[in-house]
């Protein structure tokens, strides 16, 4: 990627456009490239086979690494056209993003400029293949990060060798990068099978990958007493398994592991067997102008693709469609072309005069890159935070609305509602809410609440007033946590104690539910544990609310059964949810006599984060309609409830009106997401609550 392109072969230069056109291409979606991420670890193999062979020769000319050397050359070669990059990608993001949004870009731009973006990634669980509410438009630096951190080691460990064992340097190196190699992949294939979104971004995962190209500069002119038939057809076998994993491989794929191999191996087949130019090779595609001119503006076309990618998408709040994503494509090749020709050139090979040389040596001035740059960015970028921080903060005249009463709460849904349909801009002030967005949430205690898929047990906590004997539980899942707030609130002032009972994704319906692409079934071991803790307790009232709106199972057949049906509810789903429905209410009647049911609210097309994070954005970005599988579901709840004499508490008035679930009511969030309320609208709501509940 940024290997150096001195005393490169035309069918290496071609190779790194392959690899960028698989990154590229599979970026946008384009051409059924579902594993064009593996141009990557083509790059990584290039960028080792690259650089060893230069370290190599440095010893082999002057019997050992000239380590300032090596910095000042890589610090040419990666640091201007880096630096541009995200200086430019941080004032677009300023043009692009909400605060919420671009204090996180901004913090991702500095964690790239110091090349540490893979940690920063592997460290918050950032999921490569993920379609959350944000991407970072920076995140593809992770890759330049692995390299730099590899090459914090690679030359020295040579140079040691190379001092320890003059005379046998390439052997003992060979030795060395094969032990380094086994023992990355080995972690590899171990950490991608237990924690597979690190992995991809760790340095120790992909390090034999560069490890397989230092291993192949090492023995490059031992491949070269291959016959030349051999060699060439080397090179077409390495190109096909390149091909075949683009192709073949998808989101899903355990990657890097076992899987990084057949591009791995790949690259190191075309540029081994392509060593010595034998006829009929590969070389035949390869060493053609037009890719050696994709080869030669690789790296700022890698640098300047995602964002470009990203932005755009961000801005309009939605996913590009297939003839935007082809122009940003387009438009790519020249912005990287003007990268190349007028950042990476001059600043790689620039015009030094011997007065230059005797007042500063060249090599000190490039060295100087290395902590000049990484400030610039890092200085600019919390500039930027600060200016955007303070913006969020400043005092909103038109921000919040005072209301406290049900029906005063309720006329301001119904002024979102218009607003949302009028498509009027934001209310000032929203910075402060969105920067939080995310942690805008209730969840009961570490320990307190199943809070892993596995789990069908937890310690039983209680809130509210927790020295009484009068005993409330609340039992449901994710949907249930959201109002956990002002129940605990509403159960303390009322001088009871709230013991929770809740699991993710766990419906408290007796009906079997599809999780992550499967049957859940620990969800139906939670529920008979729930159920029978409550027999225990006594409770004097139950709550249960949870995410209707999901795919279940059916239990006869163990088949999955959508809930929606050519955008509507599906038939078996509402039937399977209703017959559960009325068995989870019969149930629970046994076991106390005050049962209350709380409604679900909607479900938003996209995460919240998403629709408010542009500027862009307006009151009708994401507003939409009642989701019908939620109605639907609700009503099978309201009429199980009528049926066991329980209570069933509907809380849409208060989240919709009769056309409209707006994004923002009263000048706050309502969602945190897709389908979870913030915990600052369901404080808001505490007066509804205590209305309804009558405690």
């Amino acid at each position: 990627m940024g290997a150096p392109e001195s005393s490169i072969r035309g069918d290496v230069q071609g190779l790194r456009a392959v690899a960028v056109l698989l990154v590229l291409l599979g970026h946008a979606g384009l051409l059924g490239l579902t594993g064009g991420y593996v141009g990557v670890d083509v790059f990584f193999v290039i960028s080792g086979f690259l650089i060893t062979g230069i370290i190599v020769r440095d010893v082999d000319r002057h019997g050992t690494v000239r380590i300032g050397t090596f910095y000042a050359r890589r610090a040419r070669r990666i640091l201007p056209a880096a630096t541009v990059t995200l200086l430019l990608t941080g004032i677009a993001s300023c043009l692009v993003y909400t605060t919420g949004h671009l204090l996180t870009a901004l913090r991702d731009i500095g964690w790239a400029a110091v090349f540490a973006a893979n940690v920063d990634y592997a460290r918050a669980g950032t999921g490569y293949f993920a379609t959350s509410d944000y991407t970072s438009p920076v995140q593809h630096f992770w890759s330049l990060a692995v390299e730099e951190q590899f090459y914090l080691l690679w030359p020295a460990l040579v140079g040691v060798v190379a001092l320890l064992a003059a005379r046998r340097a390439r052997r003992w190196a060979l030795v060395a990068v094969a032990a380094l190699s086994a023992a990355s992949l080995g972690w590899s294939v171990w950490d991608t099978t237990h924690h597979a979104q690190s992995a991809y971004f760790s340095t120790f995962t992909r390090a034999w990958e560069l490890g397989a190209g230092a291993l192949l500069a090492l023995t490059v002119h031992r491949l070269v007493r291959l016959g030349p038939r051999v060699r060439a057809g080397l090179t077409w076998i390495g190109l096909g398994a390149i091909a075949t994993a683009a192709l073949a491989y998808t989101d899903t794929t355990a990657f890097p592991g076992w899987a990084a191999a057949l591009p791995v191996v790949g690259a190191a087949l075309v540029l081994g067997g392509g060593a010595g130019s034998p006829r009929g090779s590969a070389a035949l595609v390869l060493d053609r102008a037009p890719m050696r001119a994709v080869g030669d503006v690789s790296y700022s076309l890698y640098l300047v693709h995602w964002p470009l990618l990203v932005l755009p998408a961000a801005y309009v709040g939605h996913p590009l469609t297939t003839p935007q994503r082809l122009a940003l494509v387009a438009l790519a090749l020249p912005l990287a072309w003007l990268s190349y020709r007028f950042v990476e050139t001059p600043l790689r090979h620039p015009r030094v005069t011997r007065a230059d040389q005797v007042a500063r040596p060249h090599t000190a001035r490039s060295l100087l890159m290395w902590p000049a740059a990484p400030a610039l960015v890092v200085a600019v970028a919390l500039g930027l935070g600060s200016y955007a921080s303070a913006s969020a903060a400043a005092p909103a005249r038109t921000l919040t609305s005072s209301a406290t009463s049900p029906a005063a709460l309720r006329a301001d849904v119904l002024a979102a509602g218009a607003a949302a349909r009028a498509g009027e801009p934001l209310p000032a002030g929203l910075g402060v809410q969105l920067t939080s967005l995310g942690g805008d949430v209730t969840e009961p205690a570490a320990g307190c609440w199943a809070d892993t898929a596995a789990a069908t047990s937890h310690r039983l906590c209680a809130v509210g007033d927790v020295s009484s004997s009068r005993t409330i539980v609340a039992w449901g899942d994710s949907h249930l946590g959201m109002w956990l707030t002002p129940l605990s609130d509403l159960a303390g002032r009322a001088g009871y104690r709230l013991v929770v009972l809740a699991k993710s994704s766990c419906l408290p319906v007796d009906v079997g539910v599809w999780s992550d692409g499967r049957d859940y079934t620990e969800c139906d071991a939670y529920r008979s544990w729930a159920l029978r803790q409550i027999a225990r307790l006594h409770p004097d009232k139950v709550v249960v609310a949870g995410y209707v709106a999901q795919d279940l199972v059916d239990r006869g057949t163990g088949r999955r059964v959508a809930a929606r049906s050519g955008g509507t509810a599906s038939r078996e789903g509402s039937e399977l949810f209703r017959d559960g429905a009325l068995r989870t209410m019969e149930r629970l009647r046994t076991l106390t006599d005050d049962v209350t049911v709380l409604s679900d609210d909607t479900v938003l097309p996209r995460h919240a984060a998403s629709c408010l994070g542009s500027r862009a954005a307006t009151l009708a970005t994401c507003a939409q309609r009642v989701d019908p599988v939620a109605a639907d579901r609700d009503a099978s709840w309201a009429g199980a409830a009528a049926l066991t004499g329980a209570r069933y508490v509907d809380l849409l008035p208060w989240l919709c009106d009769d056309r409209t679930c707006p994004l923002v009511v009263g000048g706050r969030v309502v969602y945190r997401d897709q389908g979870h309320v913030t915990r600052t609208y369901a404080t808001r709501l505490e007066p509804v609550l205590a209305a309804l509940l009558r405690w």
